[in-house]
């Protein structure tokens, strides 16, 4: 128990010293008092008549006049000159530890707040949070403290405990320590992490006095991403004071397994680590199926199997979950599932991509894969992708993104520049095609394939009231109105041919200032438009015959 007494006790008297400066005038001797005996806490120290006494000690007006680094320089100068001149300091063993944890504190201080003159508030936690942003883990933990606790303004305990996470992700003691006396959901990480930097014979009794002291009971293991930053810091590849972002977001990484992290992280050179997207969080698929409801077109039996590929995607484990292919003969219903679809997700995350678009970069084995540029739009790390048109995939395109649907292949997509290979098992993909082509039968048999019906004369007048209101609304003619003659006409036309003319209806009503689409209107438009409309649906129904 001494060995840990006087192994946490230097630290916390840094800590106490650093904040007590940083504080300075703003709080009173019996705030001072409280926030020692809150470090003492925090770092597992108990309370005791040794601890008590430097806390007495720390309280004398020659250790309290210590500031910054000048004043500090002055207390060492004085006891230097009684040295010399044969006055007795009879510094203790206390003293001069005190003396020793003063001057790191003074120098961590000195870095934190270069102009340490005329200082307010406001300019102190303007400086801390500078020097956050670039990293200082002393002022990260600083911060956490102040804002924890609301010493510059209303607390923030959200914020704070997440500036302590990272620092003890980071294998900072402090924050290790921070967040196991506050955060009561994040304990485990903090304990592993403590075993894995307190490894040696001398450090043993330090872990188990941590454990003892803060009632944790449970099973410890040391954390292969601590035992990575612990061979970082120890060849010089990164500071153990300064947080690196791009280092630590690829230490955690979910996607890239430990030895590539070692070969990734231990290189010195590490130009292309901030490119890839290696930061993601887990949002989580969420598909509302109310959305369907809205339709034009109420197939129970499409809708069905829908929803039930999503529940798979949602429940059921990578390797059993295959990606939707909605296959159809007319664009309308594609489409319109697609839209629903896109819908129903809501917040998920969703990459749309265009199939006619896709070159062999998009497929290759570096940072500008479509696929990691999705990652690195959403910033998680199982987006939906959807992606249209598939019927203008090559056989080429169209066998390399059954590679990708495979769950075995994106367990180990390699990358070439770094030579990495990364997680992407839970990406979840939507595939919509108009039309069976031969790359669109080599991607049904890696999917869910659903083959949607063409529409049915009975469902014609539901999908041209549909098309109507989505055109009007477009156009920004919510009142407008399609005359019950103008309806019947369009009937007799396939969608594609309906979308045109109702385009061109509304774009000539917009400038004419009409209210409502008239038959005659139609039927001019059908004959004005020429060769772009081709032959009708049911035969002959008036106007002009198209070939």
């Amino acid at each position: 128990m001494n060995a840990a007494f006087e192994y946490l006790l230097e630290p916390s008297l840094v800590r106490f010293y650093l904040l007590e400066s940083l504080c300075g005038s703003f709080i009173s001797a019996q705030q001072r008092s409280r926030m020692f005996t809150e470090l003492a806490g925090i770092f597992c120290l108990e309370d005791s008549r040794e601890l008590r006494e430097y806390e007495r000690l720390s309280a004398l007006p020659h250790f309290q006049a210590v500031e910054d680094l000048s004043s500090y320089g002055r207390l060492c100068r004085t006891i230097e000159f009684a040295d010399l001149t044969d006055q007795h300091t009879d510094l203790t063993d206390r003293d001069r530890r005190i003396l020793a944890q003063k001057r790191k504190a003074m120098t961590a201080k000195a870095e934190l707040l270069p102009q340490g003159k005329n200082l307010t508030r406001e300019t102190v936690a303007s400086a801390l949070t500078v020097k956050a942003e670039n990293g200082s883990v002393d002022a990260m933990m600083a911060l956490a403290y102040l804002e924890y606790h609301g010493i510059f303004g209303c607390a923030d305990r959200e914020n704070a405990l997440r500036r302590a996470r990272l620092c003890g992700r980071w294998n900072d003691l402090f924050g290790n320590l921070f967040c196991i006396a506050y955060d009561t959901e994040g304990r485990q990480p903090c304990y592993d992490t403590l075993a894995t930097v307190l490894r040696s014979a001398g450090e043993r009794p330090v872990l188990l006095h941590i454990c003892a002291f803060t009632g944790h009971t449970g099973e410890t293991a040391r954390l292969p991403e601590a035992r990575l930053m612990e061979k970082a810091f120890a060849r010089d590849i990164v500071k153990r004071g300064t947080y690196d972002r791009a280092f630590a977001k690829a230490a955690f990484s979910r996607l890239i397994g430990m030895e590539d992290k070692e070969k990734l992280l231990l290189d010195p050179q590490r130009e292309l680590l901030a490119a890839l997207p290696l930061d993601l969080k887990e949002e989580g698929l969420h598909f509302d199926d109310s959305v369907a409801q809205r339709l034009a077109l109420q197939r129970e039996d499409e809708l069905r199997r829908i929803a039930q590929n999503f529940a798979v995607a949602q429940q059921c484990p990578a390797q059993v979950y295959k990606p939707l292919l909605i296959i159809g003969t007319q664009d309308y219903p594609v489409r319109m599932y697609g839209d629903m679809i896109r819908r129903a997700l809501g917040e998920t995350p969703v990459v749309e991509l265009d199939a006619g678009t896709l070159t062999d970069a998009d497929f290759a084995g570096t940072v500008s894969n479509v696929f990691l540029r999705g990652l690195s739009q959403t910033r998680a790390a199982d987006p939906v992708f959807l992606i249209r048109d598939c019927q203008e995939l090559s056989d080429h395109y169209a066998e390399e993104l059954l590679k990708v649907l495979d769950p075995a292949y994106r367990c180990r997509f390699k990358l070439f520049q770094p030579a990495v290979s990364l997680d992407l098992t839970k990406l979840r993909f939507v595939l919509l095609a108009t039309g069976r082509t031969s790359g669109i039968r080599k991607l049904a048999a890696g999917c869910d394939a659903l083959n949607v019906r063409r529409i049915a004369p009975e469902e014609k007048d539901a999908v041209i009231a549909d098309v109507f209101c989505s055109c009007a609304t477009a156009f920004g003619c919510a009142g407008l109105q399609l005359e019950a003659e103008a309806r019947r006409y369009l009937s007799g036309f396939e969608i594609h041919q309906v979308q045109q003319l109702l385009d061109s209806a509304i774009r000539s009503a917009v400038f004419e200032r009409k209210d409502v689409i008239t038959l005659r209107a139609l039927q001019q438009i059908d004959l004005e438009c020429g060769a772009t409309v081709v032959k009708r649906e049911f035969g002959y129904t008036g106007g002009k015959c198209r070939a």
